[in-house]
């Protein structure tokens, strides 16, 4: 392994040469902590996040001590997700056990990027207002990154750290915006749409909105007059008067077809004397 290292390209590859070496010597479940360094854009945003520490801004937590007078917050949010993550779990008995036997307690210290300072810590209850008032709003994702430093931070040194747990969770919105869906009778019709084509009634004239409103409600009366069968005209003198009807038509549905025929029950006798159903 240590000759696949100095074989290595890729600094990918010779950690993991590095790392298998390791655990041949050491066991399996030995693990190996490399080191990085930050660039300058993330060591200041990763210091200006840092949580309640030693020398660090505690404003994170301000609404959760003082509005909700919780004292120790980190430690709540800890035992909630001990109670559903087992490597949390570790954590919270691996604590137990450090004060137990009268060691120094993990001080855990709760990151949230990208940091706002009037962004208070979304992992347990926040406010329903921004102090000017306004609905409190989530409209970006959050990284909630809590750690534990075994030597405070240094932004501008080497980190190294172990990675315990992680997760993804979805806040729910206070409220949401939803559709009804309920039983609506399409119209039966075919074609179930109608386009009404209008032209201004004056040439060389534009649109008024009554002309609109005129042009509607005509169209809907003319369609009432005109909603008859041949039958309800045939014995009346009108009838010399109704245009001839020529469409294309086919006796199978396999294509489009206006077949007046079939609505005055002439198809069948067409089909029996070999008649053409064109007009």
């Amino acid at each position: 392994q240590l000759d696949a290292h100095d074989a290595a390209a890729e600094g990918t590859q010779r950690v993991e040469a590095l790392t298998a070496a390791a655990r041949l010597l050491l066991g399996e479940s030995f693990q190996v902590l490399p080191d990085f360094a930050l660039p300058a854009t993330q060591a200041d945003e990763w210091s200006n996040a840092w949580g309640p520490g030693s020398s660090a801004d505690r404003a994170i937590l301000d609404h959760l001590e003082n509005a909700l007078g919780r004292r120790f917050p980190v430690d709540d949010w800890l035992t909630g997700v001990a109670r559903v993550r087992e490597k949390a779990r570790d954590l919270e008995t691996a604590e137990q056990l450090i004060e137990a036997f009268g060691g120094d307690a993990i001080a855990l210290e709760p990151l949230q990027l990208p940091h706002h300072p009037a962004t208070p810590w979304l992992a347990l209850d926040f406010p329903a207002t921004t102090p000017e008032g306004e609905p409190f709003r989530i409209d970006e994702d959050k990284l909630l990154y809590t750690a534990h430093y075994a030597d405070g931070l240094d932004p501008g040194g080497r980190q190294s750290g172990l990675l315990l747990d992680e997760w993804t969770e979805v806040i729910p919105t206070r409220t949401e915006d939803t559709g009804l869906a309920f039983h609506y009778d399409r119209p039966n019709s075919e074609p179930p749409q109608t386009l009404l084509l209008a032209l201004p009634p004056r040439y060389g004239d534009g649109w008024r909105w009554q002309d609109l409103v005129d042009t509607v409600r005509e169209t809907m009366d003319l369609a009432k007059r005109r909603a008859i069968e041949p039958d309800h005209i045939d014995g009346t003198a009108y009838a010399r008067l109704l245009p001839a009807l020529i469409s294309a038509v086919t006796l199978h549905p396999i294509t489009a077809s206006l077949n007046y025929s079939m609505n005055n029950d002439l198809a069948a006798v067409l089909a029996d004397t070999g008649g053409d159903d064109d007009g």
